[in-house]
């Protein structure tokens, strides 16, 4: 699954449409969240419908820089089947984005959630449970799914692009919650050993 090698704990993706919004402000308040954790848990991000290239756009890089995240040299990148099969755990925005994640790889439904879902799921987990390895955390919360009926468009975070600014700052603060709760859970999981541990 992960086309990372060594003790590592493991690669998210982060998909959106444009990769200029949501996706990359999920990405880098995540991996801002990990590293305060003093987690290496991978994190990147990609668009179905990417605007390849174009950065951040700008009111959400102004609303990251002024939370303090890093908004600086982003590029929208377009969703591919490699960046599918090499994660460990794929989080979409929008129900509609996880449905495009399985449409190039069916195989990848299990470890595909949206943002809003995936955090719902783990926080009807047990105790202990972030003390597995990422792939088998994100297995005992698929596992956990079929007990959650989805909220339905509750489970999306919509897109501000081209909108107000004060839907950007909605996007973030619709994020707060289920970040931390990710965060917290994933950041605590074990390494993999390596192939010949």
């Amino acid at each position: 699954m992960s086309g990372l090698t060594g003790d590592v704990p493991g690669r998210v993706l982060i998909v959106c449409t444009g990769n200029i919004c949501r996706s990359p402000y999920i990405e880098r308040a995540l991996r801002q969240r990990f590293a305060s954790l003093g987690s290496d848990v991978v994190v990147e991000s990609a668009g179905t419908g990417a605007l390849v290239g174009h950065p951040i756009a700008e009111p959400m890089a102004r609303l990251m820089e002024s939370a303090g995240i890093d908004a600086a040299d982003g590029a929208g990148r377009r969703l591919t089947r490699d960046m599918v099969t090499d994660a460990d755990l794929i989080l979409t925005a929008e129900r509609e984005h996880r449905s495009a994640v399985v449409s190039l790889l069916p195989g990848a439904l299990r470890r595909t959630f949206s943002v809003r879902q995936f955090a719902r799921l783990l926080g009807q987990l047990e105790p202990g449970a972030e003390q597995l390895t990422l792939p088998d955390l994100v297995a005992v919360a698929a596992a956990s799914r079929g007990a959650t009926p989805s909220q339905g468009a509750d489970d999306d975070v919509p897109d501000p692009w081209q909108r107000p600014d004060a839907e950007y700052q909605r996007v973030i603060d619709l994020l707060e919650a289920p970040l931390e709760v990710i965060a917290t859970r994933v950041g605590a999981t074990r390494a993999r050993p390596t192939d010949d541990a």
